[in-house]
């Protein structure tokens, strides 16, 4: 029997905060959530926005305020890695 998804997309709907949540903080030891890929596109159109304004590698979900199990991460070329790889 499918599972109602309406619980699902009111978490998805509120709880985006423009703030970040970083190490330490006890939110993000909080119990999280499944997500269907179905409903995970602009979940993660979002992570992927915050997460290149930020300049960063990588970016949870839980770390915009949404206690869901995604996560992104974004290999490419900084000032530290200028290939975009790690040096031998």
């Amino acid at each position: 029997m499918p599972r109602d998804p309406a619980p699902q997309r009111q978490q998805l709907d509120r709880g985006v905060t423009d703030d970040v949540v970083t190490l330490g903080d006890p939110r993000l030891k909080a119990p999280t959530a499944t997500i269907d890929a179905a409903d995970a596109g602009d979940l993660l159109a979002t992570l992927v926005t915050r997460l290149r304004e930020l300049n960063g590698a990588g970016l949870a979900a839980p770390q915009i305020g949404v206690s869901v199990r995604a996560a992104i991460v974004e290999v490419r070329r900084t000032d530290v890695f200028p290939t975009g790889r790690r040096p031998a």
